[in-house]
């Protein structure tokens, strides 16, 4: 060894010391298979947390470490899972059956129980939201992180109801934008959705929103309908667009207007997907962590569905033309270099809090995204979206999810949770699951 190289050792083990000489016990885990979206890279590894911060991941284990050694033999180390449109109502049953109703701090058990340690909610009462997501903020509650909207902006429906906001043009948008940041919210989300003949919101309200939001300093989220609504809002420039048109293919000068701005998509597979997929295979209800997450009564009135009755039913009928586009329009924006963000849309029809998460990586990567980019979705660019500091780097919040298989033989392993870390801190997934009973 040179002496170059002994200085460097020192060095490199001084500082860590150093990091840990301070605050909670260090924890190493170690032996683990490390799987990194952000790079694409996985190799076996050691992670050094200390307290709620990682502080170094590497292939060889740090010298001379004695604290605390957690051994990940045979396990694979993936970093923590977001859910980017949530709402958090409850879970949807099929019509005519009673719905498992509860509301954003059981989502937040849930979630972090299913592997999933974020979430966005994309559309619940101000008061409702934000009160939750304070007392998560604080730890008066369990469970993953929340940030949330509050109410949307929408161009139709009754005003004053403590609901969505509605706004008619520029001035009522920027007033009622300006109201609703008092509440500090995380992003802005709009429903600009023109499909089927509908005008559920102004192009200049749009633009006014996504404008003054941008001068607020807040990210902003659209819901589209229609690829003209996509169009006109890459022109404004948000944060996001949320979901696909279901009845064309993205014309490839939107997917490059989207690239060219840095906007991400949002495309919300498991809600335009799962409901049909569910119905024409009844096994998906099977999976272990589904049940762990979802009232029996509820699974069982999906499993109740008779493939040949429901055939046909209108929510069948969309997502099964949907088919037809899917997988281009996500080859579009893949191609055009955007970046497209997991988000599952729960709260609707064929969609569970926390398990869908997990559905939708499985379904960007049945139509078309490489398991490596699906993983990407659920977790880095997430991170970027709603600028959350986590992932395999020195520095970065210690949240990460352990798992008996690897997510690049079958994504769907990532429903194959062992253990959690969360801020440097396991996870009781048992008090989680018995505080929802």
């Amino acid at each position: 060894m040179s002496i170059l190289e002994r200085a460097l050792r020192f060095v490199c083990g001084f500082l860590v010391c150093l990091s840990l000489s301070a605050g909670a016990a260090p924890l190493l885990l170690s032996n683990a298979h490390i799987i990194d979206p952000a790079v694409h890279e996985d190799y076996d590894g050691y992670v050094l947390v200390d307290g709620a911060t990682v502080v170094r991941v590497a292939k060889t284990r740090p010298v001379d470490y004695r604290g605390e050694e957690v051994d990940l033999t045979g396990k694979y180390l993936i970093p923590g899972l977001v859910d980017a449109h949530v709402h958090s109502e409850g879970n949807r049953a099929p019509i005519g059956e009673p719905d498992e109703e509860f509301g954003p701090e059981e989502t937040a058990r849930r979630m972090l129980y299913a592997g999933v340690t974020a979430y966005l909610d994309l559309g619940l009462d101000a008061d409702t939201i934000f009160n939750a997501r304070q007392k998560r903020r604080e730890g008066a509650i369990p469970g993953a992180d929340i940030y949330a909207a509050g109410p949307v902006f929408i161009g139709v429906g009754r005003r004053g109801r403590g609901g969505a906001r509605v706004v008619e043009n520029a001035v009522e948008a920027r007033r009622e934008l300006d109201q609703l940041t008092t509440r500090h919210p995380d992003v802005i989300k709009m429903i600009f959705d023109w499909a089927g003949g509908r005008r559920l919101l102004s192009a200049e309200a749009m633009r006014a929103l996504v404008e003054h939001a941008h001068e607020l300093g807040l990210k902003t989220v659209v819901h589209i309908g229609t690829w003209e609504n996509a169009r006109l809002a890459a022109e404004a420039g948000p944060t996001a667009i949320t979901h696909l048109d279901d009845y064309a293919v993205i014309p490839p000068e939107v997917a490059q207007a989207m690239g060219a701005k840095g906007i991400f998509s949002i495309p919300t597979m498991a809600v335009q997907q799962d409901f049909l997929n569910i119905l024409e295979d009844h096994r998906i209800l099977d999976s272990p962590l589904l049940h762990d997450v979802v009232s029996h009564a509820v699974i069982e009135s999906y499993r109740g569905l008779d493939p040949v009755g429901f055939a046909d039913c209108p929510t069948c009928k969309w997502q099964r033309e949907g088919r037809k586009y899917y997988g281009v329009s996500l080859q579009r924006l893949l191609s055009a270099g955007v970046r497209i963000v997991a988000g599952s849309d729960t709260g609707n029809l064929g969609t569970f809090q926390g398990f869908s998460l997990h559905r939708e990586l499985y379904v960007l990567n049945r139509w078309g995204l490489s398991k490596w980019e699906a993983l990407a979705a659920g977790t880095t660019h997430a991170y970027e979206l709603l600028g959350l500091n986590m992932g395999l780097r020195a520095g970065a919040d210690a949240t990460f999810v352990v798992l008996d298989a690897s997510p690049l033989d079958d994504i769907a392993n990532t429903q194959r949770i062992d253990r959690i870390l969360f801020r440097g801190e396991w996870v009781d997934r048992d008090a989680l699951k018995a505080a929802q009973q």
